[in-house]
């Protein structure tokens, strides 16, 4: 435990001049399964983008 270290921050460290790396807080596209399915309930493309976007902010 004396070594140990926390970190809070959203940040990634690498090591390696070539190393390929995401954080997991990355920004992407809707997955378009879940618009379809939302759109099958009777919400517009607009309504199912609001519903996902902020069911993942909460």
């Amino acid at each position: 435990m004396d070594k140990s270290k926390v970190s809070s921050i959203p940040e990634i460290q690498a090591n390696h001049m070539e190393a390929q790396i995401v954080h997991e807080a990355a920004i992407g596209r809707i997955n378009n399964e879940q618009l379809l399915k939302l759109e099958t309930f009777g919400l517009s493309e607009e309504e199912a983008e609001d519903v996902i976007v902020n069911a993942f902010l909460s």
